[in-house]
């Protein structure tokens, strides 16, 4: 039935490596099965012996999660086999649990704070007014580059005491509004006043020399003040996003939904990776635990 078995993967254009390993992975199977209780046929396996079979290389070979999942794939796809061409009278793997084994989803990797003042620093000696209403907006709004980019003059509105942004992500004509904070009204209130006046007839926010500001030159600019700095390798357009979503649940421990708002999420449950720790946060977590008496 193995010889069988290995011809059926050839024909369905398995890989000779993907055979050679499921041959192994069931050759293996089939010796635990006789050792363990002495049978020899192969239309006896059951639902129990895939269970405990799984069991036995968890707690007995103690194999990683991965490995344990890779030999019982093999094994399920032998007894479904098997099954197929009528050598099981039931389908014995069609109710089997693969083994879940709780592991660390992190968190996108974002800068440390430290790293993050180094770079805004930097932009602020430079001292260009459109650069830094950029960096400020995007670290103060957490919207996305492409939303950044297709902002226009009209979608911000701007007081002494208020601000606010109207941010529209090209899906079907959705928006948002976000309120803007002091750091983002100062810097935006500055750009504005130094657009020249023969350039005020352009409806688009963020005005270069050469134009309106289009995706690669944004990811130029924020790269120039990052090599400038020593982040080169990490700073990018999107880390901002994650930045300014991490600190929000991680430090101010900001209800979800608001987050999910200020992101333009419509699932809330896309936000709840910013609450899984990342293996640096766990680590100095229990670096700076305590236990006294």
């Amino acid at each position: 039935m193995l010889d069988k078995y290995r011809h059926f993967l050839f024909q369905n254009n398995k890989k000779e490596n993907t055979i050679k390993a499921y041959s192994n992975n069931v050759n293996k199977f089939l010796n635990w099965l006789n050792e363990r209780y002495g049978e020899s046929t192969q239309s006896a396996i059951t639902a129990l012996d895939l269970r405990e079979y799984q069991s036995y290389l968890l707690n007995i070979k103690k194999y990683s999660a991965a490995g344990i999942l890779q030999r019982m794939n093999s094994v399920v796809s032998y007894c479904n086999y098997l099954y197929s061409e009528n050598h099981l009278p039931i389908d014995v793997a069609k109710d089997f649990k693969f083994i879940k084994v709780q592991g660390l989803r992190s968190a996108p990797e974002i800068i440390s704070t430290n790293e993050m003042n180094k770079y805004r620093r930097e932009v602020h000696k430079a001292a260009k007014k459109r650069d830094i209403a950029i960096v400020e907006l995007l670290l103060n709004t957490g919207i996305r580059a492409s939303e950044l980019i297709s902002l226009e003059i009209d979608d911000i509105e701007l007081s002494d005491r208020k601000g606010m942004l109207i941010v529209r992500d090209g899906k079907g004509g959705k928006y948002r509004n976000i309120p803007l904070n002091s750091d983002v009204r100062k810097a935006l209130n500055e750009y504005l006043e130094s657009i020249p006046v023969d350039m005020h007839h352009t409806s688009k926010l963020w005005i270069g020399q050469r134009g309106s500001l289009a995706q690669d030159g944004l990811n130029k600019l924020l790269k120039r003040y990052a090599a400038r700095c020593g982040l080169t390798d990490k700073i990018h357009p999107h880390m901002f996003r994650h930045y300014f979503a991490t600190k929000l649940v991680r430090d101010r421990k900001e209800d979800l939904v608001l987050v999910a708002y200020l992101l333009g999420y419509s699932d809330i449950n896309t936000t709840k990776i910013y609450v899984q720790p990342n293996l640096d946060y766990v680590a100095d977590a229990l670096e700076n635990l305590y236990i006294g008496a």
